[in-house]
């Protein structure tokens, strides 16, 4: 996402009977592992705090009613003017808010989030720096004999991005000795 640019995506709540009260909260999430599990803050978000402009129909911190049959929770995302990339984990948080008010204090109440990663950049493009690691050439190498290559990418990006594709091993000759998947 670049300066000027914005997403938008509403979400459709509906409820199984009945209607209920939703405070929509936008939490920060960090990165906890390579394997795409986050940490959520337990604590809202300032979006003031943001590189980027969030704008909410039902309002953040506000409780809202979902009724039958669904009800429409808009949310816009604008970046502001930044000189280096950044990226932005945040979570949409739904906490229902308890029907008994003498519980709000002592009950956890159920939510259900929605995870937003984006990359905020102050042009269409992305600085990379990936490094190739396990990558281990025999010395040398009995060609009647499989080459085992397991090569990785690390991303060494201020970004979060996960590298895809191949790796081709090609001889001097010019003949492809190994291709093999690409692990990040």
């Amino acid at each position: 996402l670049r300066p000027t640019q914005s997403v938008q995506t509403t979400f459709v709540l509906g409820t199984a009977g009945g209607s209920l009260q939703i405070v929509p909260e936008l939490h920060r999430v960090t990165p906890s592992d390579s394997q795409g599990h986050v940490t959520l803050d337990p604590h809202p978000v300032n979006p003031v705090d943001l590189p980027v402009v969030i704008a909410v129909d039902p309002p953040l911190g506000i409780p809202f009613m979902v009724t039958q049959p669904q009800t429409s929770f808009t949310l816009t995302i604008s970046a502001e003017s930044t000189d280096i990339p950044a990226d932005v984990y945040l979570a949409l948080v739904l906490r229902a808010v308890p029907t008994d008010p003498s519980l709000t204090d002592t009950v956890t109440t159920p939510a259900i989030s929605s995870l937003l990663f984006l990359t905020v950049t102050p042009t269409d493009l992305l600085p990379l720096n990936l490094e190739l690691t396990h990558f281990d050439l025999p010395l040398f190498h009995d060609s009647s004999l499989p080459l085992t290559l397991s090569p990785q990418v690390n991303n060494q990006s201020s970004v979060m991005l996960h590298p895809t594709g191949t790796f081709t091993v090609i001889n001097p000759t010019g003949t492809t000795l190994q291709t093999t998947p690409l692990y990040s």
